[in-house]
Formats: C-alpha cells, sequence, structure tokens
C-alpha cells in the first residue's frame, strides 16, 4: 500500500517486523520476496512516485575517488530508484574474481559464485533474461564476437569471452514494473518522502531498534 509522511500524524511511531530502506532494485527484490507473506513490512522512500526536484537536491555531494561521479545525477530518488537509469546490461562475475590475488591488495571474498548462482538465477527471471545463454557456448558463437574471434570457443583458448545481455525497459525499471504488487499489498507499505536521518539501537547498544525519518516539509515519524 502507499502511504506519505505527510499523511501520518506528526511525531508518530509506526511498528513492522521489517524495515527496508530504498525502494530501488535491491530493496524491491527483496521486498518482493515478502510480499503476501504474514510479515509487516515498510519500506522507506525518500522521494515520492515520480522523481521531485527538491528532493534530488539531497543526492548533490563530492566525490573524492580517483574517478569523477556526479552523485546527483547517477542516483534518482524514487519508487524505482536507479533501476529507472539504469542501461540494463547484464553480466555475472566469473569465479576467478572471486579468488585472493597476490598482486592485487585486499583481494578475496568470502563468498563464491556459487554462492550468488540461485540469486542470479531469481535476479534474470526478474529482469527478463535468460541465466542459461550466459554459460551457453552454443549461445554466444551465434553472436558477432563468436563469429568474429572462433578462439573464444576453443577449450585449450588462452582467450576468454563474456556475455552481456540487455533487460528492456519493460523489465528493467521495477518501479513501473511491480508497481500494483506493491500498490494492492496488504502486508507492505511504501512510505513516499520519509527520508531516514537516524538508525536507533536499542537499550544493548547492539541491534537496530528504529529509523527515525522526516520529510522536507518538517513531517517526522
Amino acid at each position: 500500500m502507499f502511504k506519505d509522511l505527510k499523511d501520518i500524524s506528526s511525531e508518530s511511531t509506526l511498528t513492522y517486523d521489517i524495515c527496508i530502506v530504498g525502494t530501488g532494485p535491491a530493496g524491491i527484490s527483496v521486498a518482493k520476496q515478502l510480499l503476501d507473506t504474514d510479515h509487516r513490512i515498510v519500506m522507506l522512500e525518500s522521494g515520492g512516485m515520480l522523481p521531485e526536484p527538491k528532493y534530488q537536491q539531497l543526492n548533490k555531494g563530492e566525490n573524492s575517488g580517483p574517478s569523477f561521479l556526479s552523485l546527483d545525477a547517477s542516483r534518482i530518488r524514487c519508487f524505482g530508484g536507479a533501476s529507472k537509469l539504469w542501461a540494463g546490461y547484464c553480466s555475472p562475475f566469473k569465479s576467478d574474481e572471486f579468488d585472493k590475488k597476490s598482486f592485487i591488495p585486499l583481494s578475496g571474498w568470502l563468498i563464491s559464485l556459487d554462492d550468488l548462482k540461485n540469486y542470479y538465477k531469481q535476479a534474470a527471471k526478474m529482469l527478463g533474461i535468460s541465466y542459461k545463454k550466459f554459460y551457453s557456448k552454443d549461445y554466444f558463437q551465434d553472436t558477432f564476437n563468436g563469429i568474429s574471434f572462433k578462439e573464444f570457443n576453443r577449450d585449450d583458448s588462452f582467450l576468454s569471452g563474456s556475455v552481456f545481455q540487455v533487460s528492456n525497459v519493460k523489465n528493467r525499471d521495477f518501479g513501473e514494473k511491480y508497481k500494483k504488487d506493491f500498490e494492492s499489498s496488504l502486508n507492505t507499505d511504501i512510505i513516499f518522502h520519509s527520508t531516514v536521518l537516524k538508525l536507533n539501537l536499542n537499550s544493548s547498544g547492539k541491534d537496530i531498534q528504529s529509523a527515525s525519518v522526516a520529510d522536507l516539509n518538517g513531517n517526522k515519524a
């Protein structure tokens, strides 16, 4: 169900089983697994159903990294989040990308490609692409690169190729694709214009107990 912070009594305390901050691809993917369950879910969205200039201003900031990234142009605050900006190019990691490499400081992951396979399959289904095509030599050899570089298909080749698939606009814009599912949901509330200001710990100081939210008009909960 869609709600707005301005329509909730000032300084109210709303109680849910699970709180998801943000309605971008990650937030919607998690919440979709919980639709129509016995859990009461809330999703907190800083923006509205569609982008609004004054809430986009909250994205402004400085990037101190080695490459420039416009923080306000590369992120969007509305239902669907980055799925409305993303070009839809998809390709899974390769197994060796999880390995520790002596020539790369701090390399190595605590998970492997096998740990992600089930999630990749679920993601492919949501994005309307084929998980099997990423690993099909027959599919690759029929592409332009496969035809141009036959070496990619040899078992003893030192060359390797990556298959990319593009999720079309209809499938990759999660805000539009799953709008009706969340609008009619009885166990999940999406509260618009609820920017998270603070995560509050319980008395032990170890676990998050609540989130303080506000909009740009001074409404809080």
